[in-house]
């Protein structure tokens, strides 16, 4: 079973990230307010400021939604509707795995800016929250995610874009689990005569590796499951330690509301 999401990641936690910005940072981690917007009002010229961290869209390969962006390109410039070509992009931004094209029109040369992908909420990748559901299915750190990335020759991911969307996805898996679970229970509840008093047996774990002598993990897990239906009808797990609780303590404050774990 995966590791605990703050014990993943707490080598990567900032001292004073307690109420985190929701969106995705760009590749370098900056973090800056000219961030495009959604869509429908996009402002389409490039800020003065963004071209520094920019990166040459010729290098390397990208994960795209090629739907979108065909969609895009069709629609045309801004300004005179003209449609945009590929090859007419010379600047391109990362967020995550998603990227904004600067391209500019060949007619009137106005730049328009052109996702690569869908987004959510507020300048949320919907590739980086993909991105967090597959990391939290398989486990894998940061480091581990980076070095992937290296060796298919695609941009790396600011550590706190990953941490976000890591935790976005894990509340979703979270909800499907509770609800899966009561499914369980109530067919193991009819499997036994519509009895309420069921049967079930018991299992549970702890993420670090031990000997049988050594009782230290940050984390542990137990879970429920039923005798007729073989399914697991409740699930529990406990931490020891919380960043923002032990972040409050040293600082001598109350930590703010939070799920702690």
């Amino acid at each position: 079973m995966s590791t605990s999401i703050d014990e993943r990641w707490s080598e990567y936690d900032e001292e004073d990230d307690d109420e985190l910005d929701t969106s995705d940072e760009d590749y370098r981690g900056d973090d800056r307010n000219d961030d495009p917007p959604d869509e429908t009002n996009e402002e389409d010229t490039l800020h003065p400021d963004v071209s520094k961290n920019l990166l040459d869209w010729h290098e390397g390969r990208r994960v795209v939604e090629l739907g979108v962006l065909a969609a895009q390109l069709q629609k045309g410039c801004k300004k005179c509707g003209t449609v945009l070509h590929l090859c007419d992009c010379f600047q391109e931004r990362h967020y995550g795995l998603g990227s904004i094209l600067y391209i500019k029109c060949t007619i009137c040369s106005f730049i328009s800016n052109i996702p690569t992908g869908k987004r959510h909420e507020k300048n949320i990748w919907d590739v980086n929250t993909k991105l967090g559901a597959g990391i939290t299915s398989s486990g894998i750190g940061f480091s581990n995610l980076q070095m992937l990335f290296a060796s298919l020759n695609i941009p790396g991911v600011a550590a706190g874009t990953v941490k976000k969307r890591d935790r976005e996805a894990g509340k979703a898996i979270e909800s499907v689990a509770k609800k899966s679970c009561n499914e369980a229970l109530d067919e193991e509840i009819k499997l036994n005569d519509g009895k309420v008093e069921i049967r079930v047996a018991a299992d549970a774990g702890w993420q670090t590796r031990s000997s049988g002598r050594k009782y230290n993990s940050y984390s542990g897990h137990s879970s429920l499951i039923g005798d007729k239906s073989g399914k697991i009808v409740r699930y529990d797990y406990r931490c020891r330690k919380c960043r923002l609780c032990e972040n409050a303590k040293r600082k001598g404050i109350q930590p703010i509301d939070h799920d702690c774990r």
